[in-house]
């Protein structure tokens, strides 16, 4: 019985329509759970700051075509990246996710993940840096791409 009730509710998560959240971002990464086994999850974010888990997608990793089947899934279930306000989507490094989303929401605004980009940083020094110095690093970066969006970060 518990096993076809977990398909039930699978199958809603899946197919239930997302209209009613008004998504204002979206998270896409990569998890991989064993030899040529991942899991590519989106969980959205709403005008509220809530999280919310919206689909995934089983593959042999992040290759564009298990990207683009979880991407034209979650738009035809009502995710959509307006002119006047353009989806942010965050995600990995990947080039799958980069290709797929600018295939299918062209205007939205990506950004990669920072906490990706500080792993991907701390990986390429060769000398040891402080996660103060890691995190001033990073975040040079991403004030940078702001400004070429053409707009001032928000100052705290």
């Amino acid at each position: 019985m518990w096993y076809e009730k977990s398909l039930e509710q699978l199958d809603y998560l899946r197919s239930r329509s997302l209209t009613k959240h008004d998504i204002l971002g979206l998270m896409i990464d990569g998890v991989r759970l064993a030899d040529g086994i991942w899991i590519l999850v989106a969980m959205g974010i709403n005008t509220e700051g809530d999280k919310i888990m919206l689909d995934f997608e089983e593959g042999s990793s992040e290759i564009a075509a298990v990207v683009s089947d979880l991407i034209q899934r979650l738009k035809d279930r009502g995710i959509s990246s307006p002119k006047e306000r353009p989806l942010l989507v965050v995600r990995d490094g990947s080039k799958a996710i980069k290709k797929a989303v600018k295939k299918h929401w062209p205007n939205a605004i990506q950004q990669e993940c920072l906490i990706h980009m500080q792993r991907h940083t701390r990986d390429k020094l060769r000398t040891p840096v402080t996660e103060l110095n890691l995190t001033a690093i990073t975040a040079v970066s991403a004030m940078r791409k702001v400004e070429r969006l053409g707009t001032k970060p928000l100052k705290t």
